[in-house]
């Protein structure tokens, strides 16, 4: 079976980097463990998925991950270097 795509940047794997940055707006720093349980009672996004969008979303520096004590941060990184933000 062939994929269709509608649209640029509309994927399966995209829908989940953007569902985990709504909820990271809103709270800008949480523990690893709540930004999951968060994003699942909104999308039921399974563990595999959330994982991956997660990385994602690392690899392209717009979230951080920091380990406070014995807790697993993710912390959203606003760009601030200007040559990193589109005009």
């Amino acid at each position: 079976m062939s994929k269709i795509i509608t649209s640029p940047g509309n994927d399966v794997g995209a829908g989940k980097i953007n569902d985990i940055l709504r909820v990271m707006q809103v709270h800008r720093k949480l523990a690893k463990k709540s930004l999951y349980s968060l994003v699942f009672a909104r999308t039921r996004m399974a563990y595999d998925d959330f994982k991956d969008a997660l990385e994602s979303a690392m690899a392209a520096g717009v979230l951080e991950e920091r380990t406070e004590g014995n807790v697993r941060l993710i912390i959203l990184e606003p760009k601030t270097n200007e040559k990193d933000t589109f005009k």
